[in-house]
């Protein structure tokens, strides 16, 4: 890897490996890092996407991939099609007619279109942040790789949904308050998502509207990485070398009403360096409430006091001076 690039995205696939992207568009497909049984496993696949990437992101059914970046808008990708498929040549693309800029690419499945001008007629720049798919009760599970959420680096956040058409279905301005969408990462609850600027804000938004629900307080430095570990827990990693865990609270449930309840800081531990990242690995361990383990404890038989009586009650017929027997007169 070059000086100038650096990973912008690294997913594992199962029975498939890492999938990792770089700043400049390498996609690689590795299957060295897995523990295969085959003593021989197949060699990686690479393909090459778009230049001045910021971000790339895998759809949760794991089908198919987003990316957007530096005058690079937000495009769709099949996974499988990308690794399968391969470009024509240069001669064989010279024979057929020239390609228009909205053409979609050889594996590309939906790309989106450029903005309209602004009011004084001027194009409106593409400098994608982050990007990140999102879910909810109006977004069902089997369909949330078409609804798609964009940060920009003027603060402003876009939601797409590639089913209805090309350009955004909503554009909420002002998200950000300092130099531009940092973050962006789904919650766990309906209707959440979380973003971060590149100042110290750290908001929870409604995705129905785009309204921020709430902000943690407090915050010194720009939130690098978070992520949801539950629907009342968020973890973040900043600048300032601190680990933090945050309360969440869901967004109300119908739209446009006052979100009552708000998260905050509730634990922080100092780090030794910069963390860039924070993941949660998914397993949980199960741990019995205080109240269920006394109910556990009053059903269960004390044997030992039991054998305790039993040999005590033994003891004590020993003791005790044999009865005389009566005789029977005749």
């Amino acid at each position: 890897m070059k000086n100038s690039d650096r990973f912008i995205g690294l997913y594992a696939m199962q029975r498939k490996g890492w999938l990792t992207c770089t700043y400049n568009g390498r996609l690689r497909l590795s299957n060295t890092f897995g523990e295969r049984p085959d003593p021989d496993p197949p060699a990686d696949l690479f393909a090459s996407l778009p230049m001045r990437l910021n971000d790339m992101r895998l759809s949760p059914s794991f089908s198919s991939l987003a990316y957007g970046g530096d005058e690079v808008d937000l495009s769709v990708w099949d996974v499988e099609r990308t690794f399968s498929d391969k470009p024509q040549s240069t001669d064989e693309a010279g024979k057929k007619r020239k390609k228009g800029k909205n053409e979609l690419m050889y594996a590309e499945v939906w790309r989106a279109k450029q903005l309209p001008n602004d009011s004084l007629s001027l194009r409106q720049p593409v400098h994608i942040t982050s990007l990140s798919f999102i879910h909810g009760s109006e977004f069902p599970n089997q369909q949330s790789s078409f609804h798609i959420v964009t940060g920009n680096k003027n603060g402003a956040l876009r939601r797409f949904d590639t089913r209805a058409a090309r350009r955004p279905v909503a554009n909420w301005e002002n998200i950000a308050k300092m130099g531009g969408i940092r973050n962006v990462e789904p919650g766990r609850n309906e209707y959440e998502l979380f973003a971060s600027d590149n100042g110290s804000s750290l908001s929870c938004i409604d995705v129905r509207n785009g309204k921020i629900c709430y902000s943690y307080k407090g915050l010194p430095s720009a939130t690098t990485s978070f992520t949801s570990i539950s629907k009342s827990h968020l973890a973040s990693v900043s600048l300032d070398r601190v680990f933090r865990l945050h309360t969440v609270h869901s967004p109300p449930p119908q739209a446009n009403d006052q979100q009552l309840k708000k998260g905050e800081v509730i634990g922080q531990e100092f780090l030794k360096s910069t963390p860039t990242a924070v993941v949660w690995d998914r397993f949980e361990s199960q741990v019995v409430a205080e109240g269920d383990e006394e109910d556990v404890w009053e059903g269960m038989e004390v044997r030992g006091e039991e054998n305790e009586g039993s040999t005590n009650e033994d003891e004590s017929e020993d003791e005790q001076p044999p009865k005389a027997r009566k005789r029977s007169r005749k």
